[in-house]
């Protein structure tokens, strides 16, 4: 129940001040860890054996509930045997400092021979496995649930896994914060009744990090990774065939739908994996576990056979009342001298993994037979339920059972759609290529959905659909005005955090947080992360290049006072560099990135800056500073870039193109000021051979300038009909994926333009007023259609084509005057907030 977890490794540190020097009848010798329950020591008996002792917050069993519940849980423990758990010795729960020991373990934490020696091989994957599952199935059957079972708290020792800090959970559980987030089971990190099948979660999350190094639900504060563990499945990648079957036959968010251990040791040994002691791990781990098994607990103590303690003074406190808690008890807890019941009646809980169809034979006693005379039962999940696991060896379809990740909309939406990789436009905002797919039925043989004329096939891995693809319906709300049938999320991840910036390429969504940056497949389902880094507000969206996603975030070590670039690979979350910004540069944006570099657009003092990067390395390859650099387009693809500024807000600006190497190419002047107080990333586009200029209080009103990028010449110029009042306030501007048109916002119209002729196609006239003051207002295209968002907080999507609103989508908690952040990806649109992302299909 109690080893050297709770240490770096298993090494002990020195008694500190107020530490005692004895315990019940123990000699402490030094400190192995300290935890929410209390500290930890290791200790010898008066025969000289090692144990490990944990003395109890007063506090925590100042609640004769949990008093009680514990008392009942150490006499189960005492009752379990087998060689891969570390056996109970003593407790005194009466004394002043209550305190309870076990064995010693004289081995390493799993999580430290990952984190020195890297994942372990298959083989030794699979006796781990083995050895944890004997250890559950000894556990369960004398009534005990782990209840905190991870890398932490199994040690690898010559003879194999020991299972330590057993039977704690369940009686603390509400009166102190047990386990480690990201190792819980959903039930547990959701706080509903608790069975044995949580241990099995924990079981596949802990093999999953042995397998790969890290943990299934990322890192970040506790609450968000629960908010992961209920919400998100994780993506097994790469496993070993083996490993992949078991784990996943682990990993149901269904706790009736998760493998047994009996299920998991046959399944193992039918593989015949290495036999304990006899070189079951890689030699660089034996030699750390042969050391730390031969230095003992500091002088060699070993770890003699341990049967009865004649120290042991076990001291159980008064019944607990009936109702139990979260855990899942019912009834009376046992008193001293009762053995603790099995698990209840019924059909043993738990799922099916490759070769066991049906229910297991041959279950040890104990577990999923009747239960023991006795007072205490722990809540047996009920028998396999219709949505249980099913796999089949041979590359069979795989059926998941369980609940989803997240909530989907849309009637029949609920597949997904089998594509390559979409590539986003390089630019921080704009256009993104449509998605193509198959179209199948919706659940339950129905038709999709009228609005969808394309559905999508179910995942048989158990990931979260993609969205729909192909082309769609024809939109049934207003020409002319942003009228239309509200839409509903095809997805909603919640717990993600504060979202300052967004990047999709690659088929990936990289989400920039403030507890660190992620990414997601667009079905939402969990890629990789959180990468360390915290986003940084108002930077904007980031850009995928080269396969690297390119984010501004916070400084690392403070250094840098406005941020870095990460560039992260956006398939695997793997760092391909960082670069700090310009000294005293502010409100840096990713702007675009193209010909092999990545540009970065800001503010250094007074004046605007233009930095060029290598996309593949980081190096910076030159900066430009001054009153001509306020607007940047970048291309989708070329060597060419475009700016434009003016030296006063009222004076005539210019507007030029720069080659890779940062020279001068051409320029022409302008006749409109240019507002330089901002960098904006939305004032002119690239549109094929073309671009396209945004002039605001043209003399003949707010014009679009269209010209060749060869020379610059411009060859049109177009007065936008606005409505009255908006005179002055035309803002933003993206171009078609295509590269036929482009659509600019004024402040209550939009606009679609041909690129070659400048005549308007179409234009829309909204309720409300558009989000105008920052480039996050401006429209994105995708799917063919538009995107835009009113500074009250809902989207619409325009069918580019004749300009009919297709669907609306409002988010109730929107505050106004907060810069949206979102994006336009393909089969849809990703809007964060309140710590959570909604995606709207294209289709809505």
């Amino acid at each position: 129940m109690v080893g050297a977890s709770g240490a770096p490794g298993s090494v002990m540190g020195p008694l500190i001040e107020g530490d005692p020097r004895r315990v019940g009848p123990y000699t402490t010798i030094g400190r192995l860890g300290v935890g929410e329950l209390g500290p930890l020591y290791g200790a010898r008996a008066a025969d000289g054996r090692a144990v490990a002792v944990r003395t109890l917050r007063p506090d925590l069993l100042a609640d004769q509930t949990v008093k009680a519940r514990l008392a009942a849980d150490i006499a189960a423990a005492r009752t379990v045997g087998g060689p891969y758990v570390a056996p109970v010795l003593a407790v005194d729960l009466e004394s002043t400092t209550p305190w309870l020991a076990s064995e010693y373990v004289a081995g390493v934490p799993l999580a430290n021979a990952v984190a020195d020696h890297g994942p372990l091989p298959e083989p030794a994957l699979l006796s781990l496995a083995a050895g944890l599952a004997e250890a559950l199935t000894a556990l369960h059957a004398a009534g005990v649930m782990h209840g905190d079972l991870r890398p932490g708290t199994v040690l690898l020792t010559p003879e194999g896994p020991r299972v330590v800090d057993f039977a704690l959970a369940r009686a603390f559980d509400g009166a102190a914060e047990i386990g480690m987030a990201g190792f819980l089971a959903p039930e547990q990190a959701t706080g509903r009744t608790v069975t044995p099948s949580a241990d099995m979660f924990a079981l596949g999350s802990t093999l999953f990090f042995a397998t790969t190094g890290r943990a299934p639900f990322g890192e970040g504060r506790a609450e968000e990774v629960k908010k992961r563990v209920a919400k998100s499945s994780p993506v097994l990648g790469k496993l070993p065939a083996s490993l992949s079957e078991l784990i996943r036959g682990c990993f149901q968010k269904d706790a009736n739908s998760r493998a047994q251990p009996r299920q998991v040791l046959e399944y193992v040994q039918r593989r015949a994996p290495i036999p304990m002691g006899s070189g079951w791990l890689p030699p660089a781990v034996a030699a750390d576990v042969r050391a730390a098994a031969a230095e003992g607990l500091g002088g060699g103590a070993g770890m003699p056979d341990v049967s009865d303690d004649p120290h042991a003074t076990i001291v159980v406190a008064p019944v607990v009342p009936a109702g139990g808690g979260r855990m899942g008890t019912t009834g009376p807890m046992p008193v001293a001298g009762v053995p603790a019941a099995g698990l209840g009646t019924g059909a043993a809980p738990g799922g099916q993994i490759p070769d066991f169809g049906s229910p297991q034979h041959g279950a040890p006693s104990g577990y999923g037979a009747a239960a023991p005379t006795g007072p205490q039962q722990l809540v047996a999940a009920p028998g396999p339920s219709r949505r249980n696991l099913l796999l089949a060896l041979g590359g069979a379809v795989v059926v998941v059972g369980g609940g989803t990740a997240v909530a989907l909309g849309l009637g029949g939406s609920s597949g997904t759609t089998t594509t390559a990789d979409a590539q986003p436009s390089a630019g921080s905002v704009g256009a993104v290529p449509s998605v193509t797919g198959t179209s199948l039925p919706a659940p339950g043989g129905a038709a999709p959905s009228a609005s969808a004329s394309a559905s999508a096939s179910v995942p048989s891995d158990g990931r979260l659909p993609l969205p729909p693809g192909g082309a769609l319906a024809p939109p049934v709300g207003a020409a002319g005005t942003l009228q239309g049938p509200d839409a509903a999320p095809f997805w909603q991840l919640p717990g993600v955090g504060t979202v300052s910036s967004l990047a999709v390429g690659g088929g990936v969504l990289v989400v920039g947080a403030a507890d660190g940056v992620s990414g997601y497949d667009l079905g939402s389902n969990p890629k990789w992360g959180p990468v360390r880094a915290t986003a940084v507000p108002g930077s904007g969206n980031g850009v995928v290049a080269g396969g690297a996603a390119c984010l501004i975030v916070a400084s690392e070590d403070g250094g840098a006072a406005g941020g870095e670039v990460l560039a992260l690979d956006v398939q695997t979350g793997a760092q391909r560099w960082r670069a700090p910004l310009p000294q005293a540069s502010a409100g840096a944006r990713i702007g675009g990135a193209v010909d092999g570099m990545v540009f970065v657009v800001g503010l250094a003092g007074p004046a605007p800056f233009l930095w060029a990067l290598d996309a593949a390395t980081g190096r910076p390859l030159w900066q430009k500073s001054g009153v001509e650099f306020a607007t940047l387009a970048v291309p989708a693809e070329g060597t060419q870039i475009l700016t434009a500024g003016a030296s006063a807000p009222n004076a005539s600006g210019s507007y030029m193109a720069w080659n890779s190497a940062g020279q001068q190419v051409w320029t022409h002047p302008l006749k409109t000021g240019v507002d330089y107080s901002r960098v904006s990333l939305s004032k002119a586009v690239y549109a094929g051979d073309q671009y396209v200029l945004l002039l605001t209080g043209a003399p003949n009103g707010d014009s679009l300038v269209g010209g060749s990028v060869a020379g610059g010449q411009p060859t049109w110029s177009t007065v936008l009909p606005e409505p009255a009042g908006d005179a002055g306030s035309l803002s933003l501007i993206a171009g078609s994926p295509d590269a036929q048109a482009v659509v600019a916002l004024s402040r209550h119209g939009l606009y679609a333009v041909d690129v070659k002729s400048g005549n308007v196609l179409w234009q829309s006239q909204g309720p409300g007023s558009f989000t105008l003051t920052s480039d996050a207002g401006a429209p994105q295209l995708a799917d063919g259609n538009v995107y835009v968002c009113d500074d009250q907080g809902s989207w619409w999507a325009v069918d580019l084509a004749g300009g009919r609103t297709r669907w609306k989508y409002t988010v109730a908690s929107f505050v106004p005057g907060v810069e949206p952040v979102w994006t336009a990806v393909p089969g849809g649109v990703v809007v964060a907030v309140d710590g959570a992302l909604v995606m709207i299909a294209a289709h809505g």
